[in-house]
């Protein structure tokens, strides 16, 4: 009796429309000139289904599995011209491969920089990964910023330090502090230019020394929030359920 093809699921982290594809065909239409493209084959649907970052289905038909169009977020049309879509996810940076490990973090506060606030943190490695965080912020400073660094110290905690690691955040501050304003606040005794205590020091150094101390590199990448893109939308949830946590 002759043996059953195998069959195979074509994961698409990032392509024209992240999503799991029954073919090759369809999977390279979405992954051929793509900027950044990732994609994987995978013998099983759920398996497929959790590198792309889709949701996980009791279906076991051999079709697309595609994130709707109706469920991503696109800015308001200003009138001056053809309506952009938000990307689904960012372009990542170039020579990332299928075994680097991709994350969002995200941080939110309520009432953030007044009496009462409660902030939380949000980490998201993929759809169902046990590695995914949903926390409350620590400690008496429930900020915005300290949430949204806590996160990434938290992503660099988790990930396996021997794998390279993309970290997308839409927090400009964040990686500014850690690609470009360190090197002078370290020689200049951790003050600013102004000669004051550099903010949120400790969690700076904190993510610093985990970054320094991997074999695997750290990139990061600039998601605007709001905007549709998966892993940030599903980043911001985790920190909005975290913060409203009560405090450890």
């Amino acid at each position: 009796m002759p043996r059953a093809a195998a069959v195979s699921y074509y994961a698409v982290r990032v392509g024209r429309r992240p999503g799991v594809y029954r073919t090759w065909a369809e999977c390279k239409a979405q992954t051929e000139r793509f900027p950044g493209a990732v994609h994987k084959k995978f013998p099983r649907l759920a398996d497929a289904q959790a590198f792309s970052g889709q949701p996980a289905s009791s279906s076991t038909e051999p079709y697309s599995v595609r994130r709707p169009e109706s469920s991503v977020r696109r800015p308001e049309s200003s009138g001056a011209g053809p309506e952009r879509r938000a990307p689904l996810a960012p372009p990542p940076p170039a020579g990332e491969t299928p075994d680097d490990t991709v994350v969002y973090t995200d941080g939110a506060s309520s009432r953030n920089g007044q009496h009462g606030a409660r902030a939380g943190v949000g980490v998201y490695f993929g759809c169902g990964d046990a590695r995914n965080v949903a926390e409350r912020l620590e400690g008496p400073r429930q900020t915005n910023q300290r949430a949204e660094l806590t996160a990434i110290v938290r992503a660099l905690q988790i990930a396996d330090p021997a794998k390279r690691l993309h970290i997308c955040t839409d927090s400009v501050y964040s990686i500014k502090c850690l690609t470009e304003w360190f090197p002078k606040w370290e020689r200049q005794g951790w003050r600013n230019s102004a000669g004051a205590p550099v903010e949120n020091k400790d969690l700076v150094q904190d993510a610093l020394d985990l970054i320094r101390g991997r074999a695997g590199r750290t990139r990061f990448t600039h998601v605007r929030g709001h905007s549709g893109v998966p892993g940030n939308e599903a980043a911001d949830r985790l920190a909005v359920a975290g913060s409203l946590q009560e405090e450890p």
